[in-house]
């Protein structure tokens, strides 16, 4: 089930953040992006437990994702999907992201959703390029 995070959420998507990054909890304040309105952090709960994540902000007519992470138990289950399409409900023109050039799952993941590729950021991810992609609604 996907829902809005809430502040009792906060210590198990830590917790998962940091199966991502070691230093999730210091790039990410989530108490700051739960309750900000130009902040949206949904999460995927199975059976009580987050699996999933995805924090991103919206301004006007785009949503840029900052992350997405579903814990690897949980993975190829369609939860990455279902994070990203519900995005889509938030009346907006595009959503746009940036995927390490060798993160050829996410990679294909995006464009199976229609995202496209529109650019490359040099040496984004710790000196790996990253594709900038972008899906349009409207």
């Amino acid at each position: 089930m996907i829902r809005k995070a809430n502040r009792e959420d906060i210590d198990q998507i830590y917790f998962l953040g940091k199966k991502y990054d070691s230093n999730f909890d210091k790039l990410y304040n989530l108490s700051d992006y739960i309750s900000n309105p130009i902040y949206l952090v949904y999460c995927y709960e199975h059976n009580g437990n987050i699996c999933g994540f995805v924090i991103a902000s919206i301004l006007y007519e785009v949503i840029e994702i900052l992350i997405i992470y579903v814990d690897a138990e949980y993975r190829n289950n369609g939860i990455a999907s279902k994070l990203l399409l519900n995005l889509e409900k938030n009346n907006v023109d595009n959503l746009l992201l940036e995927v390490s050039c060798e993160n050829h799952i996410a990679s294909c993941l995006y464009e199976k959703l229609g995202y496209k590729k529109i650019g490359v950021r040099k040496k984004y991810y710790n000196g790996v390029d990253a594709y900038i992609m972008k899906k349009e609604l409207r």
